[in-house]
């Protein structure tokens, strides 16, 4: 295994570092500080084991920030998804944060830590290279309470799994639910996801309203709908449905609920060529997104271009009344979660 450390780029007088990592397979990730983010994910196929890109990410500092909406293989946080009406109740407090999606809180605020410079080093093991991502965000920023620590380690080993720690701490209490915004697109980003098969071992999914605010915090069964994705289904066969939520969302925008005891919780596979990423977490919940909104300023990607797995818990769950608990982080305990995403190959 081996690494090497690039440059990124410069934007506004800030340079950003680019790390590669590449295993003895040949399968590499570019990472970068900026946002403790993913770039690329690349992987041998076909008998000559040309390279492709399964991952759609930045090319430059200033891609990320003219396109930040897109969020492209960063680190979320300090809370994934919105909080309604940008406010939470903690410890008989009241809390307003930035309101930076309508009337909404999303993905942690204008001004997060996906735009910050973050600190790294590097370990590495015969059979492991982890590139280790430090952040301090302080009390008040974005209108959350305390000052957290962030730890994310991003890790390639030679099992060709790509894999995302969190360790987090807090001196006050707060509300916690990091994600890594990661998209993949298995044909090398030159089709659309609709012929991707996807599996999610789920029984519930929540329905969201036009703001993108879940409607039902308990879950809704996936049996008899279109979100039904216990066996495995075509993308493109639930997204071009003339579906209530599916037209409300133009297309999938929705947290799944995943049961417990499966190891393997999501699996997208393209088999034109034969190759399926497979995810493992900790994590309560997934969000799947298949790029439903363009940015007018982007040429080159069409709707639908990829799809966004987020292994995290369920979006504004601090302002339900069953699971406010899943994303509270208590002072002096720190919050530990982790998701391996595994690719698989005909090559390997």
């Amino acid at each position: 295994m081996e690494y090497r450390i690039e440059h990124f780029g410069e934007y506004l007088a800030t340079n950003y570092s680019k790390i590669i990592l590449i295993n003895d397979n040949d399968v590499c990730i570019e990472l970068s500080d900026l946002g403790a983010r993913i770039l690329a994910f690349w992987v041998p196929v076909g008998s000559g084991k040309d390279l492709i890109n399964i991952v759609d990410g930045y090319n430059s500092p200033e891609e990320v920030f003219k396109l930040r909406g897109y969020y492209l293989g960063s680190i979320i946080g300090r809370v994934a998804g919105r909080i309604k009406n940008g406010t939470f109740k903690l410890n008989n407090e009241v809390y307003s944060l930035d309101k930076n999606n309508g009337n909404h809180h999303l993905h942690g605020g204008t001004e997060s830590i996906d735009l910050e410079k973050w600190s790294f080093y590097i370990k590495q093991t015969h059979n492991k290279i982890s590139v280790i991502f430090e952040l301090k965000d302080f009390d008040g920023h974005n209108g959350y309470p305390g000052n957290v620590s962030f730890q994310v380690i991003h890790s390639l080993n030679n099992q060709n799994e790509w894999s995302i720690e969190y360790k987090i701490e807090t001196d006050k209490d707060t509300i916690i639910n990091p994600t890594n915004h990661v998209y993949f697109n298995l044909s090398d980003n030159e089709e659309d996801i609709l012929n991707h098969q996807l599996q999610i071992y789920a029984d519930k999914f929540l329905p969201v309203d036009a703001e993108g605010i879940p409607t039902n915090e308990i879950g809704q069964p996936v049996v008899n709908t279109i979100f039904d994705f216990t066996e495995g289904k075509r993308i493109g066969d639930v997204v071009n449905q003339k579906n209530e939520q599916i037209i409300l969302n133009k297309g999938i925008d929705h947290p799944f609920i995943l049961n417990s005891g499966i190891r393997e919780q999501v699996i997208l596979t393209n088999p034109e060529k034969t190759i399926a990423i497979s995810m493992i977490t900790d994590a309560p919940s997934v969000v799947i997104y298949t790029f439903n909104d363009i940015q007018d300023i982007d040429l080159k990607r069409p709707a639908h271009h990829s799809i966004a797995i987020e292994a995290q818990s369920l979006p504004n769950a601090i302002n339900f009344e069953k699971v406010p608990e899943e994303i509270l982080l208590v002072k002096n305990e720190p919050f530990i979660s982790s998701t391996i995403y595994k690719l698989k190959s005909n090559n390997f």
